[in-house]
């Protein structure tokens, strides 16, 4: 009787398949993690993109006026999430919303995904250090609220500096300091100091708080209007603009029913644009400045023009103005 040999393999062969399989396996895993790493890198870039697209379309609409700018305010959203949630458009009626992103898209990199897309991105404002980032109360941080108020407050022959900048000023330029306001910034709780240096001599300073003066004595601040031979003295909130009702009438086609109205912060007056074309301060150094849909702090004196600019329309309906802050001299 003769045995038949059963089919299949031996030990030998199985240990040879096994270690070629393990062979294959260890040469083939990392291009795998090649793959997904470069395919997250890909999802990276692009979603970078899309939030940075995204952001310059948030501070565009800004720019125009479509998205109501609050003083200090860089321009940029104060969070992700407004990208995708919508905010008012100030130039429709209706009330729209513009949106910016359909949705915020995730990290790739990011290993816990049940946080929300915004939660994934790690965010580090101007004013934090590199070593130790930290959020701001926009994305762009607090730096670039404070370094466009500043500027914007430089006239031709003074430079605007904080208080901080002017405690650091050596003797020699200390004798040209003085404090201008505090200025709001926003997503500060206090204002900022803000201090002027005076790299000429001018004609138009004020006098400072402490020297002799007829109003040294004056403890809160004073708007002055001069407008059609009229003058007006407003201790508080002032409103301007066509309509019969605003506390200044104004006289002219292309200023709106209610234009602008002046607030009284602390020790300082803001001008508030709510116009469709706008409003222009031009102060006494000739520097302009358009605001549309937007808020300015007014320091010095000046003039202020609605619904065009006095350089392309001479005649344009302007009032004078002039702030008295508590400790200047009423002679401006």
């Amino acid at each position: 009787m003769t045995h038949r040999r059963t089919q299949g393999f031996t030990l030998i062969e199985l240990m040879i398949s096994l270690a070629c399989i393990a062979l294959i396996a260890s040469i083939a895993m990392p291009y795998v993690d090649l793959v997904m790493q470069r395919h997250k890198e890909a999802e990276l870039r692009v979603a970078l993109r899309e939030i940075r697209n995204a952001l310059d379309a948030y501070h565009k609409a800004t720019e125009e006026g479509r998205i109501t700018r609050t003083t200090g305010d860089a321009g940029y959203p104060a969070t992700l999430e407004s990208l995708a949630g919508g905010v008012q458009d100030a130039t429709n009626p209706d009330g729209a919303m513009i949106y910016f992103l359909r949705r915020i898209p995730r990290d790739p990199f990011h290993a816990d995904s049940t946080k929300d897309a915004a939660e994934t991105w790690g965010k580090r404002s101007y004013a934090s250090a590199p070593g130790s980032p930290r959020e701001g109360k926009e994305v762009f941080g607090d730096t670039v609220h404070i370094a466009g108020r500043i500027a914007s407050m430089a006239t031709a022959s003074h430079i605007a500096i904080t208080a901080a900048a002017a405690a650091q000023l050596s003797p020699e330029l200390n004798f040209r300091v003085r404090k201008l306001a505090a200025m709001p910034v926003k997503g500060k709780e206090q204002a900022i100091d803000v201090h002027e240096i005076a790299w000429q001599d001018s004609g138009t300073d004020t006098h400072l708080s402490g020297r002799p003066g007829a109003m040294a004595n004056l403890v809160e601040p004073r708007l002055h209007i001069t407008y059609q031979n009229r003058n007006f003295v407003f201790r508080e909130s002032v409103k301007l603009g066509r309509d019969a009702t605003n506390d200044v009438v104004i006289e002219d086609p292309m200023a709106s029913r209610n234009h602008a109205r002046i607030e009284k912060r602390k020790d300082h007056f803001v001008l508030i644009d709510q116009s469709t074309n706008g409003t222009y301060i031009t102060f006494s150094d000739q520097k302009e400045i358009a605001v549309r849909r937007a808020e300015f702090m007014l320091y010095g004196e000046g003039r202020i023009a609605f619904g065009d600019s006095p350089k392309t329309r001479p005649d344009v309906a302007e009032i004078r103005f002039r702030c008295e802050l508590p400790g200047q001299s009423s002679t401006v």
